[in-house]
Order: C-alpha cells, then sequence, then structure tokens
C-alpha cells in the first residue's frame, strides 16, 4: 500500500493529513519526498477552550452555545494539527477537548433534543489519532515500523466523513436559532452526573 511521505528535517513523518496546506514546494502524493517546511510552533491555547465547557453560562445565553459550536468545529481541527507535532503528555489537551465535546453533548440531549453520537464519534476518531502519533513517536524502531503506523492512521482519517459532520453541526445551529427567544427562560443545564465515573467495578475471573 503506497502512502504518503513527508520528510521534515531529516524526520520520516506519518502523513500529515492537516499540515501539507502548510509546506512550501511541491508536496509528493505518494512514494517519499523532502520538501521545505515553514511553520511556526503550534500554539494549542487550549485554555480558550475551557471556557465553552460552562454549562452554567451556555443555560443562559443563546449565543454563547452557537459560539460553542462553532468553537468546537475549530477546536477539533486544532487538536488534529498540534499532535502532529507536539506529544499531549499531561493529557491536558485530550480532556479539554472531551469536556467541550461533553458539553456540547448535553446541549444536545437536554436542549435540542438531538443524538450527539456523531459529535461522540469524531472524538474516538481524534484520540485514536492521537494515540498512533503518540506510540510512533515512543517506539524506538518507529523507521522500520512505519507503514505499519502509517497505514493504522490511514484507517482512522479513512472512518472521518466530514460532510456529515458538517451537516450535523450546521443542524445544531439551527435549532438553536428557532429557540433562541426561549433558550434563557428553559430549566438550566446540569453538569454531567460522575455517579458512572466513579463507580467501583467488580470483575469475577474464571479459568
Amino acid at each position: 500500500m503506497e502512502l504518503p511521505v513527508l520528510i521534515i528535517d531529516g524526520f520520516k513523518t506519518l502523513p500529515l493529513y492537516c499540515f501539507t496546506g502548510k509546506a512550501s514546494g511541491e508536496i509528493p502524493a505518494f512514494g517519499s519526498g523532502s520538501v521545505q517546511v515553514e511553520y511556526t510552533d503550534p500554539d494549542y491555547e487550549f485554555a480558550e477552550y475551557e471556557a465553552c465547557c460552562n454549562l452554567h453560562e451556555i443555560g443562559r445565553n443563546a449565543d454563547l452555545a452557537m459560539s460553542m459550536v462553532k468553537k468546537w468545529q475549530t477546536h477539533t481541527g486544532k487538536f488534529m494539527y498540534f499532535v502532529q507535532f507536539r506529544s499531549d503528555s499531561d493529557r491536558k489537551r485530550i480532556k479539554t477537548l472531551h469536556d467541550h465535546t461533553e458539553a456540547l453533548s448535553i446541549v444536545c440531549d437536554t436542549r435540542l433534543k438531538i443524538d450527539p453520537t456523531p459529535i461522540w464519534d469524531r472524538f474516538d476518531e481524534l484520540l485514536s489519532f492521537s494515540n498512533v502519533q503518540v506510540d510512533y513517536r515512543l517506539d524506538p524502531e518507529r523507521e522500520e515500523k512505519w507503514e505499519h503506523y502509517a497505514t493504522s492512521l490511514n484507517k482512522v482519517c479513512e472512518r472521518f466523513d466530514g460532510t456529515s459532520l458538517f451537516r450535523f453541526l450546521s443542524r445544531i445551529e439551527k435549532q438553536i436559532d428557532l429557540l433562541r427567544n426561549s433558550w434563557s427562560g428553559m430549566p438550566l443545564l446540569a453538569p454531567p452526573s460522575q455517579t458512572v465515573v466513579n463507580a467501583s467495578l467488580k470483575l469475577f475471573y474464571s479459568y
């Protein structure tokens, strides 16, 4: 299976699906090639997305809810870009993305009566994307296993249907607009229950 390869600073990378537009010169469609790359250190600025998770404020302000939807789409793109070049070693960025997704999910469930499965599917894809990148960077034999990791990453990206997600987010925005006049008078949005998260798990082993 032929997959795109970019060599940056002598380092063989995985396919850079989000990054190719920022590289100068001709990008090889297949095979191997060296390109002159000009990019700044990816500044994630994930703190701005933490503010999107304030359910109390979102529950009173339709404009803030609309902003949360738009920022979620930007957030997913920035996360994907970041993990191609940097490790999320403290897991803060994936946690922030999870919390942002969860807040949007709660709005879909409780206010809009829309099944939030598509946004959780996207989160799962980004988590898988991140895990492949992290495993590749930590593997001392990554050069020899490049095709394995590249194929795994390609399979993750093939699951993503950007058109369907865009339509889904547009549906959310339209529903917020329809409810705008009554938004602030609706019941407050409740944070997710921690019961399941903190519950102990009992296992029985038999062999």
